[in-house]
């Protein structure tokens, strides 16, 4: 497994080198893409469909997850400079915990108030059993995780995961009772 692992390492090495051979910056292309989407997010549909609407809902998930990874590859950015510094100067080393104090801390505040939005407006409209509500739950916890607030994404996942349960609870006894 380790082996896979390492091969797949050194493929995406070579990738990016073929990429930035010409000229391709992949974190320049994702904050393209993140901006477009903000963009799209002002957008008068958006207005007109109001925020409740599961179009709406779902654009925040998107832009959540968009967020998300654009943050995390900033964030890899970040830890790989501190890496690279932390080789040359042993004293920079103490800083490698703090990489969140960069960028990547403001994308992943932005990207829960997405999250943090559609979770809300899922529930209002639905209740917590629907099917949008686990994977929007746990990309805002994962969001709360990666900003150092592991406690308030555990209150969040709580409740979703007791309806979760309690919903598969009823429909065992609903089969037994068949």
């Amino acid at each position: 497994h380790e082996q896979k692992n390492h091969l797949s390492a050194h493929e995406d090495k070579k990738v990016a080198a073929f990429h930035s051979q010409r000229g391709l910056d992949h974190l320049a292309m994702l904050k393209a893409f993140t901006s477009l989407m903000r963009r799209y997010m002002g957008r008068k549909m958006m207005s007109l469909l109001g925020p409740g609407h599961p179009i709406s809902l779902l654009s925040h998930c998107f832009m959540g997850n968009t967020l998300s990874v654009f943050a995390n590859c900033v964030s890899w950015s970040e830890r790989e400079t501190q890496f690279r510094d932390t080789l040359v100067n042993a004293s920079a080393l103490s800083h490698v915990n703090s990489v969140m104090m960069g960028k990547s801390r403001y994308i992943w505040a932005i990207s829960c108030g997405h999250y943090r939005r559609a979770l809300k407006g899922w529930i209002q409209l639905k209740g917590l059993t629907h099917p949008n509500i686990p994977a929007t739950a746990c990309s805002l916890a994962r969001c709360l995780r990666e900003l150092g607030r592991r406690g308030e994404a555990i209150k969040i996942l709580m409740p979703i995961i007791a309806a979760r349960v309690s919903m598969e609870n009823s429909s065992d006894s609903l089969k037994d009772e068949e």
